[in-house]
């Protein structure tokens, strides 16, 4: 829930400031009721509202695109330096790695 934390609470803080201008001391109270509730199993919750819990899954991508391009430029740059082409393998086996990871991660 950490990385939805701060999105939630922005947007109890905006709801609250709005509310607060406005008078609404409903809504006021609503959102201290709810500022530091702890959620556990977000993604099953959406699913119970019928709403797409693919907002609240992590997503896994990995984007290791400007790297391999920096490492292709310095392969360009001086194709003779091993060092550069180990970096390259070493980067294809870390994503090899990564993937075989997330195919057996069971969300």
């Amino acid at each position: 829930m950490d990385a939805f934390q701060a999105p939630y609470k922005a947007v109890l803080i905006t709801l609250y400031e709005s509310a607060f201008q406005n008078g609404n001391q409903s809504v006021m109270a609503s959102v201290k009721e709810n500022f530091d509730i702890p959620f556990t199993n977000l993604a099953e919750r959406f699913r119970s509202l019928g709403l797409d819990d693919s907002l609240v899954m992590p997503s896994f991508v990995v984007n290791v695109g400007s790297l391999q391009a920096k490492i292709q430029d310095q392969i360009q740059k001086d194709p003779e330096l091993a060092y550069n082409h180990n970096n390259a393998a070493f980067l294809e086996n870390i994503v090899k790695e990564i993937n075989l990871v997330m195919r057996n991660v069971d969300v």
